[in-house]
């Protein structure tokens, strides 16, 4: 959230949602966000000062390794759409594994076609889209697809830079 209101500044949106599965957080952002492959990366930091946004590039990372075992991250920038995956079921004894995707078609019907495409080419992130679709790999792809249009849609069409957190079954109190 701190990272949403640092990019937001003083004239974009934050928006905090939640559906019957997810807690979604959608910010915009006055600059270009950082590609996610740049955001997830572990161990380093691209950051020249204290004035970029996060501090040491671990709260994402961290905060959804600890709130769920399944979180996704979506980044419009104009008509460029990225996706990342934060997932507790990727993760191996070898090495951290946050793979993301630059998604090549700038509309969101050949975007929907490249995510089930990642889906058929790696199990483990059909797995990760079947969570998020309540089983359903389809379903999880439907579900990505309608956030990202949620991030072009007349309330954050308006800008050029916008960023989404989707925290799946979210860990809360003890159930």
């Amino acid at each position: 959230f701190d990272n949403a209101v640092d990019a937001a500044n003083t004239k974009g949106r934050i928006d905090l949602q939640a559906d019957d599965t997810s807690l979604l957080l959608f910010n915009s952002s006055e600059t270009t966000i950082e590609p996610l492959h740049e955001v997830l990366k572990v161990y380093s930091s691209t950051k020249a000062n204290t004035k970029d946004i996060g501090e040491n590039g671990v709260g994402l990372k961290q905060g959804c390794a600890c709130l769920s075992d399944v979180s996704f991250c979506i980044s419009r920038n104009k008509d460029s759409w990225s996706l990342g995956i934060l997932s507790k079921r990727l993760q191996i004894e070898a090495r951290v594994v946050l793979p993301s995707y630059e998604l090549q078609s700038s509309d969101l019907v050949g975007g929907r076609a490249e995510l089930l495409a990642i889906a058929e080419e790696h199990p483990e992130i059909r797995l990760c889209f079947s969570t998020y679709g309540y089983n359903s790999c389809m379903g999880g792809v439907d579900r990505l697809v309608r956030n990202m249009q949620d991030l072009q849609n007349e309330v954050w069409g308006v800008y050029d830079h916008v960023f989404g957190l989707i925290i799946h079954d979210l860990r809360h109190g003890k159930n």
